[in-house]
């Protein structure tokens, strides 16, 4: 649940060797929404040793202007 009444929620997701970003996907945005549900599949094609690899989550607030970073996480 996000920390607002209203947001437009998207995720990033990066594949990173530690601080070199490899690959970057995007959900699309959830319109109105603070408690979201991302149903998306991603490939990430022609990744050397997978298991050294990091998954990085950047949750964003859709915004006029400007997006707000609303949390993120690593896996």
């Amino acid at each position: 649940v996000l920390p607002c009444r209203s947001s437009d929620p998207y995720v990033v997701v990066k594949l990173k060797d530690h601080d070199k970003v490899l690959h970057e996907k995007q959900t699309k945005h959830v319109n109105n929404d603070t408690n979201p549900k991302f149903d998306e599949k991603f490939k990430f094609k022609e990744v050397d040793k997978p298991g050294d690899k990091k998954l990085a989550f950047e949750i964003w607030d859709s915004d006029i202007g400007r997006d707000d970073k609303v949390s993120h996480n690593f896996l």
